[in-house]
């Protein structure tokens, strides 16, 4: 329908089946879908998936690695070989699933905003395995800017490592400043989602500050970041990456005040205005 296939997450962690939830994507007209992979989850579940993604016609647009070790990469010793070994695993599951791109934090942590050797070494031996593997590395924008940069920087003669824009993490994490400028010309992915900002006062930024909500939402200027994919010339997936249940500042109320089948149906909905959004920034452009 759109020039860009739609695609949304869906997730181990929400009141339905993650297969079930694949079924209600397609039902509601999304054309694909990305999940989360962590080491107790079963390949065989993962390869259920695939099948479900090819009956139902779906692209299974993604893998995201496991990044709660994420930080550890940067680190010498067992913490930073095991958070190594669990990359490596979820490039064996992409290879075996079909699923030739993988979603990988540069970091995790507040603390950590530095990149050296060991993670620039241990991010290197990843992605030769990936490119062994016939796997895409997509490195996404998070806590901090150092350690994606160095990343960058150290795998940039890769033609299998890329950047994933996340656009609430780029508001909050990266004080709204434009990763596509940095990145733009090795975007292989998008995970769109909206949030409040940085909400302190004082400025500090929290993991509370990153709601991803349903686009139109929250504070995103979603015009130029539809601007900013066409001046980047991206013409891939458009990939929700979107939380049911979220609620702000770690409340108890959660911000949408739906059940899973109505907060999807918006989700859609969302993802619909902004195609129309991007393909009126595309003819703009073309007019320019």
């Amino acid at each position: 329908m759109w020039k860009n296939k739609l695609v949304v997450n869906v997730s181990h962690k929400w009141p339905i089946p993650a297969d079930e939830q694949i079924d209600l994507a397609a039902r509601l007209g999304f054309d694909g879908f990305f999940i989360s992979w962590k080491s107790d989850i079963p390949a065989e579940q993962m390869l259920s998936y695939r099948g479900k993604a090819d009956e139902k016609g779906l692209l299974f647009q993604s893998v995201h690695a496991p990044f709660g070790k994420a930080g550890d990469l940067w680190t010498a010793g067992e913490a930073g070989d095991l958070a190594e070994k669990e990359l490596m695993d979820c490039i064996d599951v992409c290879a075996l699933i079909g699923v030739d791109l993988c979603v990988i934090h540069a970091n995790k942590g507040f603390d950590r905003y530095y990149a050296n050797p060991v993670g620039e070494k241990r991010l290197e031996r990843v992605a030769l395995k990936a490119k062994e593997k016939n796997v895409r590395i997509a490195l996404e924008n998070v806590e901090g800017d150092a350690c994606l940069a160095g990343a960058m920087e150290y795998l940039r003669d890769f033609d299998n490592v890329g950047f994933c824009w996340d656009t609430g993490h780029e508001m909050c994490y990266n004080h709204s400043r434009d990763q596509l400028a940095l990145y733009g010309d090795r975007l292989l992915c998008t995970h769109l989602n909206d949030n409040l900002g940085v909400r302190d006062p004082s400025g500090e930024i929290t993991f509370y500050d990153d709601l991803h909500l349903l686009p139109f939402d929250g504070a995103a200027d979603w015009q130029d970041i539809a601007a900013r994919l066409v001046r980047h010339g991206y013409g891939g997936p458009l990939t929700f990456e979107i939380k049911w249940g979220t609620s702000v500042r770690g409340g108890s109320e959660p911000f949408y005040p739906y059940t899973f089948e109505q907060y999807m149906q918006h989700a859609y909905a969302a993802a619909c205005r902004f195609a129309v959004l991007l393909e009126k920034e595309r003819a703009k452009a073309r007019f320019q």
